[in-house]
């Protein structure tokens, strides 16, 4: 049994691996492969492991902690040197670099200053540090790894906040609604809801099954319920888990919004009560207007009516570009930006919920392309977050330039069919791609620059995402571009993947 892009099955209760680990067991030999084995931790590699040989001591997660526990890299590869040569066989890209052109790989800087969103942001992840080395070393695991994803959370947040303001805690909802291609994707959107968390006092409550919470979402469009295999229902915890891609620009970003306003919520409400309920329509605007709905508790929501208040998600979202107070978050006017045809501060998409302003790294990609990119070469811009994706779209449609896209919410026969178009017509340049959904499997050949939106923690993975282009079949030099903002957050992930 041969398994290409292994790496997809790191999570063994899934229903892919558990058909894949059911198979492997029936057959006489196991070839797994895949360009990056090792992830996100050990439990990666006791994954795979489990595939090829469940009896063997490496398939077990404590066999890989007492291997790596020297820190020292020479003593790690010591420790492993017997079960790399007995079970990994690897082909090193230097075999075939004579026969693919050049590669270029150069940082581009942005040359702007990030605004308070990130600087938030950017607290929240300095307490978090401070907590993570408090704990580093103590028993207290639990506490830690609440610690890690904090300071992960709050990572996430800040990548989004240099992409555009308008992007954290949730933002996706918004930006959903530029896109081009998806502002009117009933699946895509129900997605984004989160029937478990009350919008008013952000309780949660654990839903009976994913099962279960399908069927709510959908309850009259039974066609949304089955979404191509992109998404797959854990049945242990009831979330819902994206087997090509994560949702970290929402998830993530709310968990470190919860997180930084935790005491001031402490200190001035109290938990709701009773079943978490749909909003209703009158009171808000993105079930009438988005096909979004937003969920709170019976009690919050009687005290809504009773106070005849709006929907707290609706206004924070609503508010996020800036067009609604005559301020951007910059400080500049908004007036002025509205007749705007180029730069930073132009205000795109005005017939859906007044716009979004456009962030300096975004029209500078826009900008860049226009400029830089010769005619006849062709562009994939790949980002870690659809919510990029979306206001790409939107911007590139407004300046009537052609893009193809490539992520987890287009389905998977769209998605080829996006595909194949960048592939073969002349007149479509761009293909916006996400990393986790286009970052392995591809041969898009027919593309020579790659650009980067944001950057990862695991260089691998940006490499991977990189040899989409520069492969066997190339005819030109591939130049490969970061797009950094100096002095943030895209410095540090800069220096981690050196």
């Amino acid at each position: 049994l041969v398994i290409d892009e292994a790496h997809l099955l790191k999570n063994l209760v899934t229903l892919w691996s558990s058909i894949a680990g059911l198979t492997c067991l029936h057959s006489e030999r196991v070839v797994l492969l895949t360009g990056t084995p090792f992830n996100n931790s050990c439990q990666d590699m006791a994954a795979l492991m489990t595939y090829i040989n469940p009896e063997d001591p490496s398939a077990e997660l404590e066999w890989w902690d007492k291997a790596t526990r020297p820190r020292a890299a020479v003593r790690i590869v010591e420790r492993l040197s017997h079960w790399t040569d007995f079970n990994m066989l690897r082909r090193e890209k230097d075999i075939i670099a004579e026969l693919l052109p050049k590669k270029l790989v150069r940082k581009h800087v942005v040359d702007a200053s990030p605004g308070g969103v990130y600087d938030k942001y950017e607290k929240a992840i300095i307490n978090a540090l401070k907590r993570v080395h408090k704990l580093a070393g103590t028993d207290n695991k639990k506490d830690l790894n609440d610690a890690i994803k904090m300071m992960l959370a709050c990572a996430a947040c800040m990548n989004l906040a240099l992409i555009n303001e308008i992007l954290p805690s949730g933002g996706r909802q918004l930006s959903i609604l530029f896109s081009p291609s998806l502002a009117n994707n009933k699946s895509a959107k129900k997605k984004l809801e989160k029937p478990d968390k009350c919008v008013c006092c952000n309780r949660r409550t654990k839903l009976a099954s994913g099962r279960k919470r399908s069927k709510d979402l959908a309850a009259s469009d039974l066609d949304i319920l089955e979404d191509e295999g992109d998404e797959e229902i854990d049945e242990a915890d009831g979330t819902s888990v994206d087997i090509f891609e994560t949702d970290s620009d929402s998830d993530r970003s709310v968990f470190c919004q919860e997180t930084i306003e935790d005491e001031k919520r402490q200190s001035n409400r109290e938990p709701g009560t009773g079943d978490i309920v749909p909003i209703e329509a009158a009171l808000c605007r993105f079930t009438t207007e988005a096909g979004i709905r937003h969920f709170a508790c019976e009690s919050c929501l009687r005290n809504m009516k009773k106070k005849n208040m709006s929907c707290p998600m609706c206004e924070d979202l609503l508010a996020r570009s800036g067009c609604f107070n005559g301020t951007l978050s910059s400080g500049r006017s908004s007036e002025a930006s509205l007749d705007s045809d180029i730069g930073p501060g132009r205000v795109y998409c005005k017939e859906v919920f007044g716009g979004f302003v456009a962030s300096d790294k975004l029209e500078d990609l826009v900008e860049n392309f226009k400029s830089k990119i010769p005619k006849g070469d062709k562009l994939l811009i790949i980002s870690f977050f659809k919510g990029t994706l979306d206001l790409l779209e939107a911007m590139f449609h407004e300046h009537k330039i052609d893009v193809a896209r490539f992520d987890g919410d287009v389905k998977a026969d769209a998605r080829q069919e996006q595909l194949e178009r960048f592939k073969t017509d002349p007149s479509c340049r761009i293909l916006l791609m996400t990393a986790q959904t286009g970052g392995t499997g591809l041969n898009i050949v027919e593309a020579n620059h790659v650009w980067f939106t944001d950057r990862y923690w695991n260089p691998m993975v940006l490499e991977q995402c990189e040899d989409r282009c520069h492969r066997i079949g190339q005819k030109k030099d591939v130049e490969v571009v970061y797009h950094d903002m100096p002095l943030t957050l895209d410095d540090i992930m800069r220096y981690i993947n050196v």
